[in-house]
């Protein structure tokens, strides 16, 4: 195994495919452990879930990000998920959402665009004796984030390095409509980026001052190694609960 991001709280690492010659050919899982606990995350994909990664940005929701790591560290300091729904965006393999069952969520709802659902939904399958996990799929959109609210009464929503121009283009306009909505119903909203050059960060952050009442606080900001992790965080007024 190999270390992949650094983490105050949890150790991850991936495993990967070792030739004939002994030589590390490519990833096939990240493994999260926390205490007496394993996440093992599978990043293989089937056959016919690997045309679309040549083809958008969908290939980055085959490993776990620095933000991510951050974003776990951050909960793990700063929110109570005992008995709490949270609705992970964008989730990937689904590590941050997992890591909130951990920490005493009753439900992950973890949603990622559809070509990414089968590698999520074996993830999720795989390690289900550590949380209760939904799977849905989900373009961002403000009817489907107000009905998977409806649905399930999300108290908290998180999203990690979902916002990078050159890969994703403009997706942050409906990232920006989705946690407008669900901070008008009460849920608060953490978002964890990675800055880099032309990302779109700060129009995602103009635009979202222009649609929701309430402002976003940065609630972490540094250097790690040599990514720069910002943390915004939406939190209403009157919460769900």
């Amino acid at each position: 195994n190999r270390a992949t991001v650094k983490s105050q709280y949890f150790d991850v690492s991936e495993e990967f495919i070792v030739n004939d010659s002994g030589d590390q050919v490519c990833a096939s899982a990240t493994v999260v452990k926390y205490k007496d606990r394993t996440l093992r995350l599978t990043q293989t994909m089937q056959e016919d879930e690997l045309a679309p990664l040549f083809c958008g940005g969908e290939w980055a929701g085959t490993r776990l990000w620095q933000a991510a790591a951050t974003l776990m560290d951050y909960v793990v300091d700063n929110y109570n998920m005992q008995d709490k729904v949270v609705l992970e965006l964008g989730a990937g393999l689904g590590a941050p959402g997992m890591v909130c069952a951990w920490l005493g969520a009753k439900k992950a709802i973890l949603t990622d665009v559809e070509e990414v659902t089968g590698l999520l939904r074996r993830n999720a399958e795989d390690n289900a004796d550590h949380g209760c996990f939904v799977v849905e799929p989900l373009w961002w959109n403000v009817e489907g984030a107000a009905k998977l609210f409806d649905d399930h009464k999300i108290d908290y929503a998180i999203c990690c390095d979902c916002i990078f121009e050159p890969l994703y283009g403009d997706c942050w306009k409906q990232l920006s409509e989705v946690v407008t909505e669900l901070v008008q119903k009460g849920v608060v909203c953490l978002v964890s980026v990675e800055r880099r050059n032309h990302d779109g960060v700060d129009k995602f952050l103009a635009d979202i001052s222009g649609r929701c009442s309430t402002p976003a606080s940065v609630v972490l900001d540094e250097v790690i190694e040599d990514s720069h992790i910002v943390l915004y965080e939406w939190r209403p007024e009157t919460p769900v609960r």
